[in-house]
């Protein structure tokens, strides 16, 4: 099916109001929008935008007291989502609240990844520089994991870039891994993951072996979608070298030809 079946199909869904279908339905737009060329990712974002909006409005976005683990967990969730879709309620809030943590309030940590994200995305180079002196101060693992993957979530290669460059030389060992992985997700930076990917080729496979593979089937798959036969003969060839990867490597490249599969049929 194209993928416009997909979102016609979701109009079934437009009063929904439990965590599993919006959950699911939030991360297939977010997939959709990452494959889909600009017409039909325009019309994804879209509908992503009016369903987060609808959402948010009705649990609301400031997290509250004794409520269900499953209603904090899709807010996190949508606030990012629907911000990055566009919505202005979503961002101003989320600017608003990064403000407040980069000034030393406390924001609920049910939100804090999803804020961050905002932050970096709308704030740009003072966001970045935020990041890196407060990774080097937190003693919280689970903030640095946060900071990592909201590094990964400005509008501007340039600082994607050096988000991915601070990951390779300043970031313990176990964590360089994620705002890589994380990159993927981000429509600015996807395109360009596979340049990057052989550029920095020698480090990335001196990761250890699962956050080399993680790398692989996480960006593989839309960072070679403007150059699938490219990405597939290069893994091709590269398989002889790393024999111990190929079922990563196939993965990777069966995701790539299933994702471009959905792209031609639009």
């Amino acid at each position: 099916l194209p993928l416009a079946a997909y979102i016609d199909f979701l109009d079934h869904y437009e009063n929904e109001s439990e965590y599993l279908p919006l959950a699911s339905i939030a991360a297939n737009l977010g997939q959709a929008r990452r494959i889909a060329t600009q017409e039909p990712g325009d019309r994804i974002a879209a509908m992503g935008r009016s369903m987060g909006e609808r959402v948010l409005t009705g649990i609301g976005m400031a997290p509250q007291a004794d409520e269900p683990h499953t209603r904090a967990a899709l807010r996190n969730q949508l606030l990012w989502q629907t911000a990055a879709w566009g919505s202005a309620p979503a961002i101003d809030f989320g600017v608003e609240q990064f403000d407040r943590m980069r000034s030393g309030h406390k924001v609920d940590p049910d939100i804090a990844r999803s804020i961050m994200q905002i932050g970096a995305r709308q704030c740009g180079q003072a966001a970045l520089d935020w990041f890196k002196t407060r990774f080097s101060e937190s003693a919280s693992e689970h903030e640095r994991m946060n900071i990592l993957t909201a590094m990964a979530a400005f509008s501007q290669w340039e600082l994607v870039e050096s988000a991915l460059a601070f990951a390779l030389d300043s970031v313990p060992s176990r964590n360089r891994y994620m705002p890589i992985v994380s990159a993927a997700a981000n429509p600015i930076a996807a395109p360009r993951l596979w340049d990057w990917y052989r550029k920095h080729l020698q480090q990335v496979e001196a990761f250890h072996p699962l956050h080399y593979e993680r790398v692989i089937t996480g960006i593989i798959p839309f960072a070679g979608l403007d150059r699938t036969e490219e990405v597939q003969a290069f893994f091709n060839a590269h398989i002889e070298q790393k024999p111990q990867h190929r079922d990563a490597f196939d993965l990777a490249l069966e995701n790539l030809a299933i994702n471009a599969a959905m792209r031609a049929a639009g």
